[in-house]
């Protein structure tokens, strides 16, 4: 599982300024979580290796009202094997 915000397609470095800074003050005012980021084409992706703060994120993330930072969840689908 993981947290995915979009970036803008004309200028997703300061979208990603934005993101990141907000995840730093996040992380920090509750009790300095530990998570890893990684950055692909025009999106961000958080995890955690906790699975609950998933949902803890989900209930305490209300940064200022921005576009840049509405995220999904995302839950990639198992691959099928034959």
């Amino acid at each position: 599982m993981y947290i995915e915000f979009a970036l803008s397609d004309n200028r997703p470095g300061p979208d990603l300024l934005l993101i990141r800074y907000q995840l730093v003050k996040w992380a920090t005012q509750n009790g300095q979580i530990n998570y890893k980021e990684k950055t692909i084409k025009h999106k961000h992706r958080v995890t955690f290796d906790n699975d609950k703060l998933y949902t803890y994120f989900a209930l305490t993330w209300n940064p200022a009202q921005h576009n840049q930072l509405k995220y999904r969840l995302i839950e990639p689908m198992e691959t099928r094997q034959p």
